[in-house]
C-alpha cells in the first residue's frame, strides 16, 4: 500500500462513524441495564439477600496489584439493586457502581453476564426459601407442643 492510497478504514470519517455508533451502542445498552435493575428491584427488595456472582465480569492489572468487578445484588444506602462491586486490592471496603456509572467496557461484560448471574441468584434463593420452608414448619410444630 503506498501512502496515497487510503483505505476507507484509516479514514478520518469512517473512524469518526464507528466511534459516534459505539457511543450510541453503549447507551442503548446502559439504558437497557438499568431497565432491568429497575424491574428487578422490588423482588430484589422483597428478598432482601445480598449475592455476589461467582465470576470476575472484568478485571485488569494495576500497578498495585488487580482490579476487579463483579455482580452483585446489596443493598446500597436505602436502595437494593444489582450493582457491579468493584475489588480493590489496597481498599478495606467494596464500592459498587450503579450500571449508570460505570465504564462502557465494564457494561459490556456485566450485559454478557446479567443472565446467568441471575438464573444463579433465583436458585440461590430457593435454596434459602427451602431453609425457612423448614424451619418455619418445625418451629411451628415447636410452638402447638409447648402450648
Amino acid at each position: 500500500m503506498n501512502t496515497t492510497e487510503i483505505s476507507e478504514e484509516i479514514n478520518v470519517k469512517y473512524i469518526d462513524e464507528r466511534a459516534k455508533n459505539i457511543s450510541k451502542y453503549s447507551d442503548k445498552l446502559r439504558n437497557a441495564m438499568i431497565d432491568i435493575d429497575k424491574a428487578f428491584t422490588p423482588a430484589l427488595e422483597n428478598a432482601g439477600i445480598s449475592f455476589v456472582d461467582s465470576e470476575d465480569i472484568h478485571s485488569y492489572n494495576d500497578t498495585h496489584g488487580k482490579i476487579s468487578y463483579r455482580l452483585k445484588i446489596v443493598e446500597v444506602g436505602d436502595n437494593w439493586g444489582i450493582f457491579v462491586r468493584r475489588d480493590v486490592p489496597w481498599e478495606t471496603e467494596y464500592e459498587h457502581l450503579s450500571f449508570d456509572s460505570v465504564k462502557r467496557v465494564v457494561l459490556k461484560s456485566a450485559a454478557k453476564r446479567i443472565l446467568t448471574f441471575l438464573q444463579a441468584y433465583g436458585k440461590y434463593l430457593r435454596e434459602v426459601e427451602k431453609e425457612y420452608q423448614e424451619i418455619s414448619e418445625k418451629t411451628e410444630k415447636m410452638a402447638i407442643a409447648v402450648l
